[in-house]
């Protein structure tokens, strides 16, 4: 659309250059962003890390931003993470907590719990299964207080992670929760 930016992928085909996947041609970019060296991974993460931080992203872009972050697993995909997991847009902050989460990080747990506990967002369906899917990752033991509380949680998808984590475990300590 107007005023939209992306990553391309093309491929020789018999035709010349094609778009190499017809349902995905392109991911998230925004302009200006500073030439990225290394792997087309580390190129690709470049430019979403960009589009997060990029003044007139649109929610629908951070969120497209994140979509690439978390699937690239790289330590730079996760430093954005982590700066997203802290930005304004709550709608991508919440997706990058969840995919923290999903690769163990346990010092996103406090934010998380805030999150799930005590504020608006809560209540919104289209986040918290997200949260709900990423608390099953958790396999670190120092989680089970958090954890515990999270069993107390006003969404249903929250609960059930939270008591997923706590099973798969299999620590003594996490059976009573």
């Amino acid at each position: 659309g107007v005023g939209e930016y992306g990553v391309f992928f093309f491929g020789n085909g018999p035709r010349g250059l094609e778009v190499l996947d017809p349902y995905y041609p392109s991911l998230v970019a925004a302009p200006g962003s500073a030439a990225a060296s290394g792997s087309l991974v580390d190129q690709v993460v470049a430019e979403a890390a960009h589009a997060l931080v990029y003044p007139a992203s649109t929610s629908d872009m951070r969120l497209n931003a994140v979509v690439v972050l978390q699937a690239a697993g790289t330590p730079a995909a996760s430093t954005a993470l982590s700066e997203a997991a802290s930005g304004s847009d709550v709608r991508a902050r919440v997706l990058a907590l969840a995919a923290l989460l999903q690769r163990g990080d346990i010092s996103v747990l406090p934010a998380v719990k805030e999150i799930a506990l005590s504020s608006p967002e809560a209540k919104d369906d289209d986040l918290m299964p997200a949260i709900g899917a990423a608390l099953r990752y958790i396999r670190d033991r120092r989680a089970i207080p958090t954890l515990k509380e999270l069993l107390n949680a006003p969404n249903v998808w929250v609960r059930r992670g939270a008591a997923a984590a706590l099973r798969n475990m299999h620590d003594p300590k996490a059976v009573k929760p």
